[in-house]
């Protein structure tokens, strides 16, 4: 269940009116409990932040037009000139790479749209990646392409 940090949070930003930051933590909430093998009460409350975001912003909801991105909470304060944050728009077929490589990504991608089942015979998927290489050898478009799309969608 959601430990008392993320109670905190999502009590902090309902006081504050901050919609947004409150399904992104029970996003987070849903994601843990994923991880614990709940798969249940995870979707449960995917389908309810799905609902509210619906319900908030007229938008179909996940089950009608695959998964949507989760917005990314803008800083507020000191911080708000400090980051910047986009969407990737990059693919996996955009990012030339050697044959090796690619078979490579793709088995990556493969384990993570099956890490169910994977975790069901007692096996984890990947669950990290280092991208080493020269400057300009496409190490962050490769990033970007591989964070481009849910894994549902792979």
């Amino acid at each position: 269940m959601a430990t008392a940090r993320q109670i905190i949070a999502m009590l902090s930003s309902h006081n504050q009116g901050d919609q947004e930051q409150f399904l992104s933590i029970a996003l987070q909430v849903a994601a843990a409990e994923a991880l614990r093998g709940r798969k249940q009460v995870a979707d449960e409350l995917r389908q309810l932040v799905d609902a509210a975001r619906q319900s908030q912003s007229g938008l179909p909801s996940r089950t009608q037009v695959g998964e949507i991105p989760i917005p990314i909470s803008r800083p507020r304060g000191e911080l708000q000139n400090l980051l910047a944050s986009s969407y990737p728009k990059a693919r996996l077929d955009d990012v030339v790479l050697p044959a090796e490589t690619r078979t490579w990504l793709d088995r990556l991608l493969h384990q993570q749209k099956q890490r169910d089942k994977l975790r069901a015979h007692g096996q984890s998927p990947i669950t990290r990646l280092l991208l080493i290489g020269c400057p300009g050898s496409g190490k962050t478009m490769t990033a970007s392409a591989l964070g481009s799309r849910p894994v549902s969608q792979i």
